[in-house]
């Protein structure tokens, strides 16, 4: 009977901790401009935060660095709320990065399942090579330490990874 007892005792334990920190399957996603960029034009990117079922935690913090000759324009920062006041994120821009950073920690920020908009004015200098949106880096950083990064593609919706994908663009 004791040893059933430390068995519960044990269960509970592990149903009352937090999944640790994961967002391994939480992206960002460039949802425009799409296309060549050409050169001496300000136009507004756009990006879907997604945020998986992989964990509880819960995303602090978005970073978006930019190719060298893309010019930041802080003031035009934004994002979309979930619910009122959530998130509440605090915007700027530092050389090349563009970052949102959560203010209210505690229970604040985009939670499992949510998807949240950002988009913040940049002007195409001279020189930015074609291709140069696919070499945007994006980061992730989780209420409990969990991280996620990765580049953004405009090239294609479709995951290239199977066959099947491949196939269904050129149908």
């Amino acid at each position: 009977m004791k040893g059933l007892a430390l068995v519960a005792v044990a269960l509970a334990v592990a149903l009352t901790v937090p999944a640790a920190a994961d967002l391994s399957g939480s992206t960002v996603t460039l949802y425009g401009p799409l296309g060549q960029l050409e050169s001496n034009t300000t136009c507004m990117f756009a990006f879907l935060v997604t945020r998986d079922w992989s964990s509880t935690e819960h995303v602090e913090e978005v970073r978006i660095t930019f190719p060298t000759g893309m010019i930041l324009h802080p003031s035009t920062m934004g994002y979309t709320e979930v619910v009122h006041g959530r998130p509440s994120f605090a915007t700027f821009c530092w050389g090349q990065e563009a970052t949102w950073v959560e203010e209210a920690p505690e229970g604040g920020g985009i939670h499992t399942g949510e998807l949240v908009y950002l988009w913040l004015d940049v002007t195409v200098t001279e020189g930015v090579p074609p291709g140069a949106v696919g070499t945007i880096h994006w980061r992730l950083v989780g209420s409990d330490g969990g991280t996620n990064e990765g580049y953004v593609d405009d090239h294609s919706p479709v995951d290239t990874n199977t066959w099947g994908a491949i196939k269904s663009m050129y149908r």
